[in-house]
């Protein structure tokens, strides 16, 4: 029996970080445009950073600093940042749907983020009163499809891997969950998601 589902966050619940990152929930492209930075040159940068921020070792100011860099002077970074802060966003349906659940199932949280990334959403979208607890990668130092972050998971909330179901939009770490034994769901959509976890 299912008792506890691991949501991802970037991609599932809410946009996720890379400045270039644009879909029906979020779209970073006026930041680049009021930074006046190329995609291509915006996506170098992150690149070079991102590695790092994800496990700890750096952080938003580290990646800003060097994108600073590229910018038009004429450009307020503080501006920059806070257009790219306010455009953070949570999907509104898929946030009501995760709270009907929570009377069902405990709820968790595992995601691949910098450490300012995870403060933001926690503070724009109350996470931490829907989630039992939010493991972030930056904050633990290891990244998924890291099978030590699973088992880390497991052994922190006392789960067993046989009652959990996680959820992620990443292929790779799907995978890798379900190597521990955890049964996964590739997320595309709501809709789909509904359909998967009804077969429960």
């Amino acid at each position: 029996m299912i008792d506890t589902i691991i949501f991802d966050l970037g991609g599932v619940l809410t946009s996720d970080s890379p400045i270039t990152y644009s879909n029906k929930l979020c779209d970073y492209s006026k930041v680049l445009e009021l930074a006046k930075v190329s995609k291509a040159d915006a996506s170098r940068i992150w690149n070079r950073h991102w590695k790092d921020m994800k496990l700890g070792k750096k952080d938003m100011q580290d990646f800003w600093k060097d994108f600073s860099k590229t910018m038009d002077k004429s450009v307020s970074l503080h501006e920059v940042i806070e257009l790219y802060n306010s455009s953070v966003k949570v999907d509104e349906e898929m946030l009501y749907y995760v709270k009907g659940l929570k009377n069902k199932f405990r709820l968790l949280a595992l995601t691949n983020e910098c450490k300012t990334g995870i403060e933001l959403r926690i503070q724009k979208f109350g996470l931490d009163m829907l989630f039992e607890k939010i493991y972030c990668s930056a904050r633990i130092g290891m990244v998924k499809p890291d099978p030590s972050l699973f088992k880390h998971v497991l052994s922190d909330s006392r789960l067993d891997a046989s009652r959990c179901i996680f959820i992620d939009d990443k292929t790779d770490n799907v995978k890798a969950a379900e190597k521990m034994g955890i049964r996964s769901i590739l997320f595309e959509n709501i809709e789909q998601l509904k359909k998967e976890l009804a077969k429960i």
